[in-house]
């Protein structure tokens, strides 16, 4: 097959971690996890990312008794902390159990799977009916030629592309998984368009990671875009949060929802990243998305009429509570005033 342009993607498979006896034990991974006939009495997971989480409370609320194996001292260390907070008692209330600090030292499968791990304080052996390694996916960019042609790939086995999404060979794009994250279909979506246009027009503007909306379908339901406040305080960066609590909409009252939208922005109010916890929060965050693509005020959100009573008329109040708070102490309001109270 002869070209003049092509697009690479080829996506990532899940990563199988260095364990002793894990290769001749029994596991899953969110690629095969599907072909399970039964439901396992006690499922472990190794990975407390949102595939361990989304998955693991899903096998719970099924009946398994979940047990997740997490490296790190916390979850969802990019979320706000009420955020990961509430993920938590979101989990707790389905009976998953989360070892932190915890590394896997072996596999062994014989009528069940045992893993052994250790912690600071001790090291402990528990059997599993099922095993899904939930540790992370690596792109598919080997097996196929491309160090043949001279496409490059960085240290982790990712394509290496420019701001139009080209490889080091020009004609040659590369989109999605491939290229080492971030690991989402809408991302690779918004690639694969913009290198479609790059290639057939020579114009085009590609997708920015800061940009990128992202939501974790566990429940309660998380949802973000844009700059976490973790980021914003590493580089130095100002800002002022925005909240609202389910607590003061009335839809989740009736319905019995609990979470939180946060916002921040920064001095002049434009949107720097958004984040949302409880019912329907992939759908709300979109509100916030072309705010933050586009550097625009969370003013914006005032206009428009919304539905009562729904969950989104609540950002638009929001907005105008921080609209009309700037607008009650700004200098012609006050002028206004007092010109008033002089001409009675």
């Amino acid at each position: 097959i002869q070209f003049k342009y092509a697009i690479i993607s080829t996506g990532s498979r899940p990563i199988i971690p260095k364990i002793e006896g894990l290769e001749k034990s029994a596991y899953v991974t969110s690629d095969t996890i599907w072909s399970l006939n039964t439901l396992p009495k006690h499922m472990a997971i190794i990975g407390a990312g949102p595939i361990g989480l989304e998955l693991g409370q899903a096998f719970a609320m099924l009946g398994s008794k979940l047990t997740i194996f997490e490296r790190g001292d916390k979850l969802l260390p990019r979320f706000d902390d009420a955020i990961a907070s509430a993920v938590k008692d979101g989990l707790d209330e389905c009976g998953v159990s989360i070892v932190y600090n915890s590394e896997i030292i072996s596999a062994d499968c014989q009528s069940t799977t045992t893993l052994t791990y250790k912690t600071a304080e001790e090291q402990v052996s528990v059997d599993v009916d099922a095993l899904l390694l939930a540790t992370g996916r690596t792109p598919n960019s080997s097996g196929f030629g491309l160090d043949t042609i001279g496409v490059c790939l960085d240290d982790r086995g990712g394509i290496v592309v420019d701001g139009k999404l080209r490889t080091s060979v020009k004609n040659i794009y590369a989109i999605g998984d491939c290229l080492g994250g971030p690991l989402f279909t809408h991302w690779a979506a918004e690639q694969g368009a913009a290198a479609v246009i790059h290639a057939l027009l020579g114009v085009g503007v590609s997708p920015k990671i800061n940009h990128l909306s992202m939501a974790m379908f566990t429940t309660p339901e998380v949802a973000s875009i844009g700059l976490s406040a973790q980021a914003l305080e590493a580089d130095g960066v100002h800002y002022q949060r925005r909240e609202m609590d389910y607590s003061h909409i009335d839809k989740a009252v009736a319905e019995g929802q609990h979470g939180s939208i946060v916002v921040l922005v920064d001095s002049r109010e434009k949107v720097l990243g958004a984040q949302i916890i409880g019912k329907d929060a992939a759908e709300l965050i979109g509100y916030f998305a072309p705010l933050v693509a586009k550097q625009k005020k969370l003013y914006k959100l005032v206009s428009g009429i919304l539905p009562y009573p729904s969950y989104s008329i609540n950002i638009k109040k929001l907005a105008s509570d921080v609209y009309f708070d700037k607008l009650s102490t700004s200098f012609f309001i006050k002028l206004l005033k007092k010109l008033r109270s002089l001409a009675k």
